[in-house]
């Protein structure tokens, strides 16, 4: 794998949008599909990891957890996955730019980490193959694994900014 770019600045606009500057290509494909990763939260070791048990030892108290907080859950997770596919209708992979509703990060936010934790169970990824640095994107855990980066990568980006950790405008 290449060495990282700069990272990508993601900005404020005034006319309350978020603008990621500078994409490389394949950050822009990746983000071109997330819509269909997030399709992937339905794969049985997603919905596991996305609804653990909360009370694995007391499996009446853990079904309650679960019928108090499940239906919540899948509508914030399906508010979440429909706001980015409306976001990316007018997302051009060949400009390197992704603008989006300043009031849509929180949603962004979500389901970057969804699909992130989707494609983690799903390809039982570890704490080592966290630390390769040999990936192949012509291999399906490998292109999983750049998948994980590239959407962690602008996960931090969100959190960040919505820390305030680089001023109002900043990421």
């Amino acid at each position: 794998m290449s060495e990282p770019r700069e990272p990508v600045p993601a900005t404020g606009g005034t006319d309350g949008t978020v603008r990621i500057l500078g994409l490389p290509p394949v950050v822009s494909e990746l983000i071109h599909d997330l819509p269909r990763m997030l399709q992937r939260t339905r794969h049985p070791a997603a919905q596991k990891r996305l609804y653990p048990d909360a009370l694995p030892r007391d499996p009446a108290a853990s079904t309650d957890f679960r019928r108090l907080t499940e239906p919540d859950l899948r509508r914030l997770f399906e508010a979440a996955e429909a706001t980015v596919a409306r976001d990316l209708r007018s997302f051009d992979r060949t400009s390197a730019e992704l603008v989006i509703p300043e009031d849509h990060v929180a949603a962004w936010m979500s389901a970057l980490n969804q699909a992130r934790l989707a494609i983690g169970e799903i390809y039982r990824v570890t704490p080592a193959d966290m630390e390769r640095d040999d990936l192949d994107p012509h291999l399906a855990r490998d292109l999983a694994l750049l998948r994980i980066y590239a959407y962690g990568y602008l996960l931090e980006r969100f959190v960040t900014r919505a820390h305030g950790a680089h001023g109002p405008r900043v990421v």
